[in-house]
């Protein structure tokens, strides 16, 4: 009945909580990738005998291969958290199966770690500040280091379910569904300003920054176990059909999304659903009666290709300023994959803003629109059936494309690759500074600028019109307490205040942080220094992420060496442009009144940093 239900369904990949030998031959010819448990009794034994490590190989794994597609070996299941003896045996039993599978030549093939619970991390939230239960030190870097020089991956067993439980309302329930919440709610690490769009997604980055924080920051992780419970105690309301049916097809589209979370968006999101029958360990998560009956619709779908949903396109005849904010957007905040748009890329070529605006709008797009992603960037976008493609270009969403050819899971991990481990995709950051030159307009002392090819603050001047391009290579907008490193100042944003609460503020109401940020001719960080930007900012909000900021433009070169500009007021950082006054200045800036437009210009969601275009219009003597 197993491969029954798998094949009715087309689930490719499946997890075994032991070595059944009669449900390993039953899988044999199917091409559905197992992988296999070994109980927490055996991993002692294993990991204190190679030859018994080697006997258990020859007989539950050689013995099946390769007619029984085996592509993973879990060792344990939490074994870490619930055996005390864990420390002496648990990295031995690894090596030693490892060791086993290289001598039967099979360790290319089938990948070794060992599933995690989330009680390994006591502090979850906010993600960037998560760190391992340091009484598992040793342990755990002995875990990490064998996950990397074997090339496997992290196991994390993760129930968004009982985290949800356990904050007594802190965090709403859609947000453990997978559902939408309304702007004031969101979910925001106050130290990177990552929306989390779901509980998952934060619990999978909790544990990208613990690994981190052993310096390991390229493994892999794969939830080996979530799910929803579809009924429970007298107590547990929000333990029912509907949601367990929201949970999982929720978590099905998100990982078709074809994207990781905020700090790693391209280590693709995979997961097995638990689980396919009931069991002991946690009743009531099943997808399935014992008869083979569904307790609930479970959309798995097939081949995911377009889905029908067309294909999202920069609309003709828009302005370029427009369209070059909405690619800014798609390419930062919004994760899109820009890479085949930068120079020397299959996609680069035409080199106009209107060509790279559709391929960005389109990734974001097919990335997204599952997970309630829209293809309108400001009324610049709009959607087609005729697939955009062209030569080597291929969209993402094409019937030529791998990175839209995803199957979806079934009690099962997702890989667009298929492969045995996730796959990951590490492209490069950032987007072509578009050169359009501007036209300066000015009076006799009225002033305003044209968006332009740098970020320009126009002063006329008498007869004269004086011209000063700004980049903020800033930490007040959007990457705004993220800490950034320059390697002519050191750490250019520092909290001086913490929030009121980290743990119960989503974002970071009360935290005050002091910057010193460069002023640069052009975006790119070696660009020439021009000036700083210095002051403070605090967040205001207790609904939404809103800083105010107190911040001096300080010149450092040419006619305004030593004149500042002084800015206050309130930025309200997502959105797409904030305008804010300029109270006064000095030096040739004395008396000055007018005000400022930040826009972000780029913004990489891999170390939290921005680069922030400032509009500067200015009344001065």
């Amino acid at each position: 009945m197993l491969v029954g239900i798998l094949r009715t369904h087309h689930v490719s990949h499946v997890r075994l909580f032991d070595t059944d030998a009669r449900l390993l031959s039953a899988l044999s010819d199917t091409r559905i990738e197992v992988m296999i448990t070994v109980t927490n009794t055996e991993v002692i034994q294993i990991g204190e005998s190679p030859s018994f490590a080697a006997l258990w190989v020859n007989t539950h794994v050689a013995a099946f291969t390769p007619a029984t597609n085996i592509t993973a070996i879990a060792v344990g299941s939490d074994f870490l958290s619930s055996n005390p003896n864990a420390d002496t045996v648990l990295v031995p039993a690894m090596t030693n199966l490892y060791k086993a599978l290289v001598a039967s030549n099979l360790n290319d093939q089938i990948k070794v770690s060992t599933p995690l619970s989330m009680d390994m991390i006591p502090k979850q939230f906010p993600p960037s500040t998560a760190t391992f239960n340091t009484s598992w030190n040793s342990t755990v870097y002995g875990i990490l280091d064998f996950l990397k020089n074997s090339n496997s991956f992290y196991m994390l067993n993760a129930f968004p379910y009982d985290l949800y439980v356990q904050s007594n309302g802190l965090f709403p329930i859609q947000y453990a569904l997978f559902q939408p919440l309304p702007v004031v709610k969101q979910i925001v690490d106050p130290n990177t300003l990552f929306h989390y769009e779901s509980m998952l997604d934060a619990m999978v980055d909790a544990t990208y920054y613990s690994m981190a924080a052993y310096n390991f920051s390229s493994i892999p992780v794969m939830v080996t176990e979530t799910g929803w419970p579809w009924a429970g105690g007298p107590n547990e309301s929000d333990a029912t059909v509907d949601n367990a049916e929201t949970f999982n097809n929720n978590l099905i589209r998100r990982v078709l999304s074809g994207s990781g979370p905020p700090s790693r968006p391209t280590m693709l999101l995979n997961s097995y659903i638990y689980e396919m029958f009931d069991d002991d360990k946690k009743p009531r998560y099943g997808v399935f009666f014992g008869n083979g009956s569904s307790v609930y619709d479970l959309d798995f779908g097939g081949s995911m290709g377009n889905f029908s949903g067309g294909f999202c396109v920069a609309r003709k005849g828009v302005d370029t300023a427009s369209l070059q904010g909405g690619l800014n957007w798609a390419c930062g905040p919004g994760q899109a994959n820009c890479t085949a748009i930068q120079s020397g890329q299959p996609c680069y070529l035409p080199d106009t803003v209107q060509n790279h605006a559709s391929y960005a709008y389109n990734d974001y797009y097919q990335r997204k629109r599952l997970v309630g992603g829209t293809c309108d960037f400001g009324g610049t976008a709009m959607i087609t059936n005729v697939d955009p493609s062209y030569g080597s270009c291929i969209f993402t969403g094409s019937s030529n494309s791998s990175a839209g050819g995803t199957s979806p899971p079934a009690l099962g991990p997702a890989s667009p690759t298929g492969s045995g481990s996730p796959s990951h995709r590490v492209p490069k950051t950032g987007i072509k500074w578009k050169r359009a030159f501007d036209q300066i307009v000015g009076g006799p002392i009225m002033s305003r600028s044209v968006q332009g090819p740098a970020y320009c603050l126009t002063t006329p001047r008498g007869d004269e019109a004086h011209r000063r391009c700004l980049t903020a290579a800033a930490s007040e907008v959007d990457g705004g307490v993220a800490r950034e490193i320059d390697p002519r100042l050191g750490e250019k944003a520092i909290t001086i205040v913490p929030p009121v609460s980290n743990k119960t503020s989503s974002t970071a109401f009360g935290q005050v942080n002091m910057i010193d940020d460069p002023l640069t001719e052009k975006p790119e960080p070696g660009s020439r220094l021009l000036g700083r930007a210095q002051g403070l900012y605090g967040l205001i909000s207790q609904e939404e992420v809103g800083l105010m900021m107190v911040m001096s433009f300080v010149f450092s070169t040419g006619k305004y060496n030593g004149s500042t500009l002084m800015i206050l007021g309130r930025n309200p950082v997502f959105e797409k442009v904030r305008e804010m006054p300029v109270i006064g200045g000095s030096g040739l800036f004395r008396w000055a009144r007018g005000y400022v437009q930040a826009s972000t210009y780029s913004f990489d969601n891999k170390t939290g940093n921005a680069v922030v275009k400032y509009d500067v219009h200015v009344l001065h003597f």
